[in-house]
């Protein structure tokens, strides 16, 4: 399967557009981005979407104070691009920086609509927050007509709720902690995973991940989950349930298919 397919050139050239906006996970993605874009050659364009705010002090009231306003914020996009890119062999030539007034979300939708892929940071938003205003990052990937990286910064928020869940569970008032197991496989050998099932969206979906995979030298592990209802109807059994020995063949079809392009 090397080699056979891979994303077209012009989608291969364009760029990686990542939204930023000082916080530790946009810092993440923006390194995340620059990372990637060192192995392909892509231009990377950090994107930063602004509002004015109360803690901005007064509206600006003239074309001056808003040109002061938009230096000073270049200014603070460069910082935070110049600090990401210590230690990576990224090009600076093939970096743009773009900030916007307008909702980071809307930014990255507008400017990233003909990218390669737009990277954003995992919002560390606490869970009560979530279960009230959802995840921005999922509601990007669910608007965008193009890739949607979401870059996770390791924290230990998971870790405290193993913890809550393990204390509530222990019958006198001894407090323990779980130690998470590390992980079998070594970061660098993880494969890239993807779901396939034979629409159009899913075949971009696999285009997408094995041009990852081979920019990585990573291994490809193909899925397709499936259940009879969403086969169709498979020859033979047109009036009748087919049987699960039939939908397994069906699925493995398709999913061959779907990799054979």
């Amino acid at each position: 399967m090397e080699g056979r397919l891979t994303m077209s050139e012009t989608t291969t050239k364009a760029d990686i557009v990542v939204g930023v906006d000082g916080s530790d996970e946009s810092f993440a993605a923006l390194k995340w981005a620059l990372k990637e874009a060192s192995l392909t050659g892509q231009h990377v364009n950090a994107v930063f979407g602004w509002t004015h705010s109360w803690d901005m002090g007064s509206e600006p009231d003239s074309d001056e104070a808003w040109a002061k306003v938009r230096h000073d914020i270049a200014n603070e996009l460069k910082s935070w691009v110049e600090k990401a890119a210590a230690g990576i062999d990224f090009d600076p030539a093939n970096l743009k920086l773009t900030s916007v007034k307008a909702t980071g979300t809307t930014a990255l939708l507008q400017i990233g609509k003909d990218s390669q892929q737009i990277v954003v940071g995992r919002r560390s938003l606490g869970r009560v927050a979530r279960w009230f205003m959802g995840s921005l990052s999922a509601s990007l990937a669910e608007t965008a007509e193009v890739p949607v990286t979401v870059v996770r910064v390791s924290d230990s928020e998971d870790e405290t709720v193993t913890d809550a869940i393990a204390n509530a569970l222990t019958p006198d008032d001894q407090t323990v902690h779980f130690a998470q197991p590390k992980p079998a496989i070594e970061e660098h050998s993880r494969p890239v995973v993807v779901g396939v099932d034979g629409s159009q969206a899913s075949r971009r979906a696999f285009e997408f991940a094995l041009d990852d995979a081979q920019l990585h030298g990573a291994p490809l592990n193909v899925m397709f989950c499936w259940q009879l209802r969403d086969l169709g109807v498979i020859p033979g059994y047109e009036n009748a349930v087919a049987p699960v020995e039939a939908g397994q063949q069906r699925a493995s079809n398709t999913c061959q298919d779907d990799v054979r392009g």
